[in-house]
């Protein structure tokens, strides 16, 4: 009997364990699935025309802004884009929006830039909240011409799981920034083990770990220590599968910690959960072998959760796609001077793609080694190294992934309060500030500050905050733009002299890249770029866009738009005698306008203003820029002036608002360039615009050399699912590298072949 109750208590207790771990799991589960529904990944990947860059060189890229499932974002999404030199400063900034997922743009490098490793960084106002981790990130190569070597010795490393563990065997994925190059892993007392990196400079060493002893690694002078061994824990390690069958075999192992009863083993992917369940946190390995057709590709996080949500271990492994997406890539009509690709998707006419073509010169470029899907999976990841240096082997994502890992993050998520985040999705330019009066005192709260931007010829009023803040969000505005700015209290009056102290939003701390050096090699592009500078400057064509990699002069900014409204009266200045000043001529031929002054001070009013009474200056626009200096109005050479118009009906005055309630005179001078001095704090750049390619065009008299010869970052097909593209060879006949990614049909896709220049033939 007594026997009996001993067993009935212990299975009591175990279905009591058991219910008890399931519960916790589950609600595990269910905050994971809550902040993934409230707090959706966005991840940014950029694809650039080529790997390399000289000053003054024009950087185009394609950007695709990703949901954690690899889906184009449906809502346009302001991008901040900065290049971040060794040092820390911002070498070249840019704002890009997307559409529908997507946008192609490019950033034209200041031809004074020094030869170096950039950190080329973007992020949208979403990935704020989630800090520099889920941010793009990318090295960018800009070259002389000498290669570029690192200034300092550096190792990385990356352990398998994230723990070391008192006797269990650890894998240790490190990276040298030196290829072919020895590194040593010692203890306190002896040397454990060699390593020859490979051309990635990535080697692993696999050891078991002793709580008695203390790890480094050295490469020369260069030491980096190991974390201390734990005691008590487990790791989360992968195995080949036992079958062919097997997707992967997940090895859970460790020295039991004694103040934990269970451990919680989660498999995630693309925002959710594929696999969970609760492990007894007393057995010393635990194998997990998961069937491939049970798994889709794709990026995997494994989470080891203690029983209060801890991340105790953890590792990701990548899947990559199998399916064939049914792309072909034929080449037809090719000669020595013309270069016909036709792009032929072989599957059904209402496929969805949305694909880049890229053309490069193989003799000076290096080729890129790593799928679209690969590449995407490591972004963010391979921050110090660009794409086209990793070289390909069997074990080069799944080493990248140790050593650079993306976890979870539960703390966030079992934290999460479901309170709104500090930074929204932002689809409009906002600018932030506080508003002055002349005398430097913030405007009154509820004041209306109105805003009038010169170029694109739209309004906006805001209200003003506590201390003068505000928010201004502007719709679409494209480059260089600036603002005439007045105010009006809550009591009617009227500031003009407004001074604005802009609040910018603070750089997230990225990470700087290495220091560089110029090594005693010849590097190919930097010398293929300076051949083609020297031999358009000799056949001076150094002035024509079309013939330069580099569109600088592109970014010349644009005269103010003249705003088209119909006056009301309208006065050909030259038809009528000119006065000795421009305030006798007005009062005695613009009827509408009378100048007078008021406390010493001029002042002009509109007249006929129905139904109301002008109580104050109009608003001018003398050669499509608005100002309210009655001064400068006045002050101008009637001599200079071609037309004055008025417009004083307020069904017409209501496109300035409130801004133009006292009437609006226009002023066309002979020159069309008459203004006020620029204050540069009135002066903005809004989005960039996206440039065409400079396609290479036949010329007799100057020959044509590029490193890019073709660039589309969105190639539309037609109803039959095909695209024919047609491009110019570069004078220098040198091999072709043709390079085509994207998304077909929502899947990463991309192919890369090599093409012969038919003319290298006839030599």
């Amino acid at each position: 009997m007594e026997l009996r109750k001993l067993t009935l208590l212990g299975w009591f207790v175990l279905c009591f364990c058991s219910v008890k771990a399931q519960s916790q799991l589950n609600s595990f589960l269910k905050a994971y699935e809550i902040y993934n529904q409230e707090r959706p990944t966005q991840q940014l990947y950029f694809t650039f025309n080529q790997g390399k860059y000289v000053p003054g060189d024009t950087v185009f890229f394609k950007a695709y802004l990703l949901g954690e499932d690899l889906s184009l974002w449906s809502s346009p999404q302001i991008v901040e884009i900065n290049l971040i030199d060794a040092y820390g400063s911002v070498s070249a900034h840019t704002l890009i929006k997307t559409e529908k997922g997507v946008a192609s743009n490019q950033i034209i490098l200041p031809s004074n830039l020094k030869p170096g490793f950039y950190n080329f960084t973007a992020f949208t106002n979403w990935m704020r909240n989630f800090g520099v981790s889920s941010m793009f990130q990318a090295q960018l190569s800009i070259v002389g011409e000498a290669e570029l070597d690192y200034l300092n010795d550096k190792i990385e490393y990356g352990i398998e799981g994230g723990n070391l563990v008192d006797g269990v065997v650890s894998d240790v994925v490190i990276r040298f920034n030196k290829a072919d190059s020895w590194v040593y892993l010692n203890d306190h007392l002896s040397r454990i083990d060699s390593v020859k990196t490979d051309m990635n400079g990535l080697g692993k060493f696999t050891f078991r770990s002793d709580k008695a002893k203390s790890y480094y690694i050295n490469a020369g002078d260069t030491v980096v220590d190991l974390p201390m061994v734990q005691k008590n824990g487990y790791n989360v390690s992968l195995a080949n599968g036992e079958s062919s069958n097997d997707a992967v075999r997940i090895l859970v192992s460790g020295k039991p910690d004694p103040d934990l009863d269970n451990l919680y083993f989660i498999i995630t992917s693309k925002g959710k959960v594929v696999y969970a369940e609760a492990l007894p946190a007393d057995q010393l390995k635990v194998g997990k072998s998961i069937s491939r057709e049970k798994l889709t590709s794709g990026l995997y996080h494994i989470s080891l959760l203690s029983e209060s949500g801890e991340l105790i271990s953890f590792r990701e492994f990548f899947l990559p796609s199998v399916e064939d997406l049914g792309i072909s890539i034929n080449t037809t009509g090719i000669n020595s001077t013309v270069q016909d690709l036709k792009l032929t998707i072989e599957t059904a006419p209402s496929v969805s793609s949305e694909l880049s073509v890229r053309i490069l010169n193989q003799s000076v470029l290096e080729n890129e080694t790593l799928s679209f899907e690969e590449k995407i999976v490591l972004s963010q990841r391979i921050i110090n190294e660009g794409y086209h240096k990793l070289k390909p082997n069997d074990n080069v994502v799944d080493q990248m992934l140790i050593l650079k890992p993306k976890t979870a993050n539960w703390d966030n998520i079992l934290e999460f309060d479901d309170r709104n985040p500090q930074y929204g999705f932002s689809s409009l330019l906002q600018k932030v500030g506080v508003a002055k009066d002349s005398l430097d005192n913030p405007l009154p709260v509820h004041s209306t500050l109105m805003f009038y931007l010169q170029n694109d010829l739209m309004r906006y009023e805001v209200d003003v905050l506590e201390q003068g803040m505000f928010a201004l969000n502007l719709f679409d505005v494209f480059g260089e733009e600036e603002l005439f700015v007045m105010a009006e209290t809550p009591t009617g009056e009227e500031l003009l002299n407004i001074n604005i102290d802009w609040i910018a939003e603070p750089l997230p701390s990225f990470l700087t890249p290495p220091k560089a050096k110029e090594s005693n090699r010849k590097d190919a592009y930097g010398i293929f770029a300076g051949k083609r500078q020297r031999i358009n400057d000799s056949f001076q064509f150094f002035s024509d866009s079309g013939n330069l990699d580099s569109l600088a002069d592109s970014k010349k900014s644009r005269a103010p738009k003249v705003p088209i409204l119909e006056a009301d009266e309208t006065f050909n200045v030259e038809d009528f005698y000119l006065f000795p000043t421009f305030s006798e001529f007005i009062n005695e031929v613009v009827r509408p306008l009378r100048v007078g002054k008021f406390k010493g001070k001029p002042v002009v009013r509109v007249r006929f203003l129905e139904p109301n009474i002008a109580t104050a200056d109009p608003l001018y626009i003398i050669d499509g820029i608005a100002t309210r200096n009655t001064n400068f109005f006045l002050s101008l050479d009637p001599k200079t002036l071609k037309q004055i118009s008025v417009i004083k009906y307020p069904k017409k005055l209501s496109r300035f608002g409130e801004m133009a309630k006292n009437g609006v005179v226009l002023v066309e001078t002979k020159s069309g360039t008459t203004r006020e001095p620029i204050d540069e704090n009135k002066l903005f750049t809004g989005i960039s615009r996206g440039l065409p390619f400079a396609k290479i065009r036949l010329n007799k008299m100057a020959p044509q050399f590029r490193s890019t010869l073709y660039w589309k970052p969105s190639v539309e097909t037609d109803e039959n699912g095909s695209a024919t593209i047609q491009f110019y060879s570069s004078d220098d006949v040198a091999p072709m590298l043709i390079c085509i990614e994207g998304f077909v049909n929502g899947k990463p896709f991309s192919v890369v072949k090599h093409l012969e220049n038919a003319a290298r033939n006839n030599h």
